[in-house]
């Protein structure tokens, strides 16, 4: 509890101890009461501690990388290739960040972030293309996942959508990056939430089949241990290129290029027979949102946007304090790399499966050194 005012300290006597180690125990207390417990702490520089409390109530993304160079068709996010020199957080601003929030806890004599589960660590990227930028050197994903755990005890989530075998430095650093993770999770299996594996019929590349083939190899082990999934996306009946029958004979395609790779029957891997991975789901169906709209009837996209038009219409109908409030309680927190905080929450607009999100920003901005700005995050629409 040291630097902590004797006001502040005062205070937390009176905190019942079952609210101190509750899911987002900051957000039950009165954290104008808390204001200064933050003082000296380098990435919270300047920032009200009403704000921090803010952060912590379902933070969801701490986003590693910005922007995608690969360009899928229906992609929901609308990835754009990242700026040059822009692409990653600082990793001192990560350690920063890492050890402000628990420098915080153990201030506070409790944890501020307990109730969050995971922590996605990209929004628009694939986190194995190229390794984080410090300011002396490089340093890989897998050492920052070990950061974020050793820290803040909390796991993260790791999704790909795989690597090219055709460039031999790039496919090099991303197979052994996916050993790393293996290693990681096979020393601590609490240490790293999930590995998903994005396959899908949008990503219009050479040598498709044999760099998802690859991909699923590399973590091949982590399906046994139930640490590793498949995503599999698809558009509906309407279109013929990249509908449910050809994502079907595209993953057949890879399951058999994988059996030629692993020299393997792969009959200890159930949950990867093309029969399962294939069998329609809803969730495995696109919705309108960013790129994935040219998939849609103009009729359906009509609607959307009238809903969306809507739900900017009802947000800006708010007064200030309930628009906090709104995204308090119901929206996810994310970071972007240059320490600017924003909000998703799902619109009102109808979906299939996924909910169609709202992307909102705040005016909340840590002390992160690095000031660039990356791609602007996408929304479909502003509000």
């Amino acid at each position: 509890m040291s630097k902590v005012l004797p006001k502040i300290n005062s205070y937390l006597s009176t905190v019942p101890s079952h609210i101190k180690t509750s899911e987002y125990p900051l957000s039950k207390m009165d954290v104008k009461m808390l204001e200064g417990a933050q003082n000296s702490i380098p990435v919270f520089r300047n920032v009200k501690f009403e704000d921090i409390a803010f952060i912590t109530k379902r933070l969801e993304t701490l986003n590693l990388f910005r922007g995608c160079k690969w360009g899928c068709s229906h992609c929901l996010k609308n990835a754009l290739a990242p700026k040059a020199g822009r692409e990653t957080i600082l990793f001192e601003d990560l350690r920063n960040f890492v050890n402000g929030f628990k420098t915080l806890s153990e201030r506070l004599g409790f944890d501020v972030l307990n109730g969050n589960k995971y922590i996605n660590i990209v929004d628009d990227s694939n986190p194995i293309d190229m390794p984080i930028k410090g300011i002396k050197g490089s340093h890989s994903v897998t050492e920052a996942m070990r950061l974020i755990y050793e820290k803040l005890h909390i796991p993260t989530l790791f999704v790909t959508s795989g690597w090219t075998p055709l460039n031999s430095q790039g496919y090099r650093y991303a197979f052994n990056t996916a050993k790393s993770i293996t290693q990681m999770i096979k020393d601590n299996k609490d240490s790293v939430a999930d590995v998903q594996i994005s396959i899908n019929p949008f990503l219009e590349t050479k040598n498709y089949t044999d760099r998802m083939a690859r991909t699923l190899l590399a973590f091949l082990e982590l399906f046994s241990m139930d640490k590793a999934r498949i995503i599999l996306r698809h558009a509906d009946k309407t279109q013929n290129k990249v509908n449910e029958n050809t994502a079907k004979k595209l993953y057949e395609e890879i399951y058999k290029r994988l059996q030629e790779l692993s020299g393997s029957n792969l009959e200890r891997f159930p949950q990867l027979k093309p029969e399962i991975v294939t069998e329609f789901d809803k969730n495995h169906l696109i919705e309108p949102s960013g790129r994935g709209r040219r998939f849609f009837s103009k009729e359906r996209n009509m609607q959307l946007q009238q809903e969306l038009i809507q739900d900017s219409i009802d947000w800006n109908c708010m007064t200030k304090e309930e628009q906090r409030e709104n995204l308090l309680n119901n929206a996810l927190k994310c970071i972007d790399i240059d320490g600017s905080v924003y909000t998703t929450k799902p619109s009102n607009a109808t979906f299939v499966a996924t909910p169609i999100e709202l992307t909102i920003p705040t005016e909340i901005k840590l002390n992160y050194i690095n000031k660039e700005k990356p791609n602007p995050i996408f929304s479909d629409i502003e509000v």
